[in-house]
């Protein structure tokens, strides 16, 4: 009967091969590692921009009239951010956004815009708007808010 070893050991060729197997192991565990924790990343931003999104739809119907954003609308839509906000005419305040940012969302990943009047907002007497945060890389959301008079 032959012995299952040879008195030589590995060669050369098991060595490099078994050093491949644990490379591509640590390669593949590192990236399932880093996806995951990008993920976990995007969704505690996505929280919080969720947070930020319904703060400012709630101050702004709270703060603003329907009087007023009609009379600054006019006929176009607006977008508000936090260098327009520095604007005379903007009725809404730079405040709002260095409230609500936080350090993982800066107030400048941070838009509103009002939507253009539609013949049903004015005879209904609404403002409709859209609050856009931008919270990991390129991700975003929007939240709607209507103010009525």
């Amino acid at each position: 009967m032959k012995p299952l070893l040879s008195k030589f050991g590995f060669s050369m060729l098991e060595a490099i091969a078994s050093v491949a197997i644990i490379a591509l192991v640590f390669t593949t565990a590192i990236a399932t590692i880093t996806a995951m924790r990008n993920q976990a990343m995007a969704t505690e931003n996505k929280r919080l921009a969720v947070e930020m999104a319904s703060t400012i739809r709630d101050d702004l119907i709270r703060t603003q009239t329907y009087a007023s954003l009609s009379a600054w609308l006019g006929n176009e839509e607006k977008s508000v951010d936090d260098v327009s906000c520095l604007s005379v005419s903007s009725p809404v305040s730079c405040d709002l956004f260095t409230q609500v940012a936080k350090a993982s969302i800066p107030s400048d990943h941070i838009f509103i815009t009002f939507h253009a009047p539609t013949p049903d907002s004015t005879s209904f007497q609404i403002i409709t708007f859209t609050i856009t945060i931008t919270y990991y890389k390129v991700r975003t959301i929007q939240i709607e808010g209507v103010i009525y008079a």
